[in-house]
């Protein structure tokens, strides 16, 4: 049996959806001659339970900054959730490291773009102020390729991070999973 995989790109502008054929490792071929759909391993995330926002580090304000934000980032979205008729998502220790990883690597290239995990991701840079924590998630709400993924009904678990750069520009990453 087939399971599908849907992968989700946004941009303000843009969403971008690709499916993905997750089938058995004896059917690890092209369907078809061109065809974009492919079968590949079915393969089960290993993600640990659900853990609070990471703890800052003493006397580190960008750790600290970023368990702040986070966390009212994830209070919002689960908010925003609830009053869609969806469950709230709780936050996933693998999915907070790879965000807060993912929104280093795109400060440290002056880059935003996607991390290609396979995840539903949000990524934002250059929100209004770092003093105001609820900024990232009404700029993702008021995406509405952003809003969409965070709205999906089946994601169960979110992880949330941020960096700041050396200007002050500030580059965050959602990442949601089923």
């Amino acid at each position: 049996m087939n399971t599908r995989i849907l992968r989700i790109f946004t941009s303000t502008a843009t969403v971008l959806a690709i499916g993905i054929s997750a089938g058995t490792a004896a059917s690890a071929a092209p369907l078809s001659s061109g065809s974009s759909d492919f079968t590949i391993p079915a393969i089960s995330p290993v993600l640990p339970g659900p853990a609070p926002s990471p703890s800052p580090a003493p006397n580190d304000p960008e750790s600290a900054l970023n368990a702040r934000v986070s966390a009212e980032t994830i209070r919002l979205l689960n908010e925003h959730r609830v009053a869609h008729g969806l469950r709230p998502v709780i936050v996933d220790a693998n999915l907070t490291r790879r965000s807060v990883e993912w929104s280093k690597h795109m400060r440290d290239v002056n880059r935003l773009y996607h991390s290609g995990d396979n995840v539903w991701e949000n990524v934002l840079y250059n929100y209004n102020s770092a003093s105001d924590a609820s900024a990232p998630f009404r700029q993702w709400r008021n995406s509405p390729g952003h809003n969409a993924n965070m709205l999906l009904p089946d994601v169960t678990r979110v992880g949330v991070g941020f960096a700041t750069a050396a200007d002050g520009r500030v580059y965050g990453t959602m990442q949601l999973f089923l």
